[in-house]
């Protein structure tokens, strides 16, 4: 479900995401800030291990917020993966 939380301010809104009744935001920038750091990519257990639920993951998946590259391993957000982010998705 997508709602919108505020009103345009100075051309930018701000949006929740939400399964069932949780906001999702900060899961999303959680999964972010990991994934920065390892060139776009985020493994599974990594996920699960700070608190994100299997089916938390799975509904990004459906979503086409993550993208799986190997079981288990996936890019976030899109497909274009730097040199980096495929290294670390070997190692994962």
């Amino acid at each position: 479900i997508w709602r919108h939380t505020r009103p345009m301010e100075q051309g930018h809104c701000r949006v929740n995401y939400q399964i069932g009744s949780q906001l999702d935001n900060r899961t999303d920038a959680l999964i972010a800030q990991v994934a920065n750091r390892q060139g776009g990519v985020v493994g599974h257990k990594q996920l699960v291990g700070r608190g994100i639920s299997p089916r938390s993951i799975q509904w990004r998946l459906e979503a086409g917020r993550l993208r799986r590259i190997y079981r288990g391993v996936y890019a976030v957000g899109h497909d274009a993966i730097p040199e980096r982010g495929r290294l670390c998705a070997a190692l994962i």
